[in-house]
């Protein structure tokens, strides 16, 4: 997933439109978009994004689980974790930065999976929703070096569709330096389409496609996606709920559902 979310959550899903801040508390639920998209494209110069992810068939009978790609270990790509992470515009603005980013994961059912990520990234061109990455990563009991991590990240969405869809996207790709050498990726794209709202949230129903993998261990996921978006403070926080049924490569775990919130500040 970033997330996983890794995929979703860990990630990055950049706004191709960004909204201004003081915009936010105005604006319908349905027209948040995703809690990475605005960390990403904010008008704020200090932003932050946090998510858990929990994923059926997580185990501690599995090898210990580095969260992000590059490092994972024991053949399980997408198991539960959690993290948060921050980002400081040093120049420039919300359609063309340069950000340094702290972020701090674990894997929530292993141990061994703790990581801190210090870092920027480059988002050089204005009407291309994708930045480039580098961090270097560290154990966060021991301090030791896990790597450097060189990457692009980008996305697009919700962008709204005739028959009352709307489509989102995501993607990362690159190479991790050093200890746990390794390419990875990680990508995300679902439909979906408003069933229900209230004055403080909206319920959305579609399909999704999760794919991510790194030497060894790679996945194809696709099922259905509920989700539940709404205000949070200066900020708002979203919740999805997959059945993600693995239809290729043979990373742990397996099919089952998946639990994730996430909220961008």
């Amino acid at each position: 997933m970033p997330i996983s979310m890794g995929q979703e959550a860990q990630g990055r899903m950049p706004a191709q439109r960004p909204a201004a801040h003081n915009r936010e508390d105005k604006r319908e639920p349905s027209e948040l978009s995703h809690p990475v998209s605005e960390e990403f494209a904010s008008s704020r110069r200090f932003t932050g994004y946090a998510w858990i992810l929990l994923r059926q068939g997580s185990s501690r009978s599995l090898s210990a689980v580095p969260v992000l790609p590059g490092g994972l270990s024991g053949g399980q790509y997408g198991a539960s974790q959690a993290g948060i992470q921050f980002a400081y515009r040093i120049t420039g603005d919300d359609q063309r930065h340069i950000a340094g980013t702290l972020r701090a994961s674990t894997a929530l059912e292993n141990d061994g999976g703790e990581e801190l990520a210090i870092g920027g990234r480059i988002r050089p061109i204005a009407r291309v929703p994708l930045a480039i990455h580098a961090e270097q990563r560290f154990d966060l009991k021991s301090a030791d070096m896990r790597g450097t991590a060189i990457f692009l990240a980008g996305g697009t969405g919700p962008h709204p569709l005739p028959a009352g869809l709307a489509v989102e996207s995501w993607g990362q790709g690159g190479y991790v330096f050093g200890h746990g050498e390794t390419w990875f990726f990680d990508g995300s794209a679902s439909l979906s389409r408003e069933i229900a709202r209230s004055k403080s949230a909206v319920l959305t129903i579609g399909p999704g496609l999760w794919a991510g993998g790194q030497k060894g261990a790679t996945r194809v996921d696709a099922g259905p996606r509920a989700s539940l978006l709404a205000p949070l403070g200066d900020g708002h926080a979203r919740l999805d709920f997959d059945w993600r049924q693995r239809v290729a490569g043979n990373a742990r775990p397996g099919s089952g559902l998946t639990l994730t919130l996430s909220t961008g500040f």
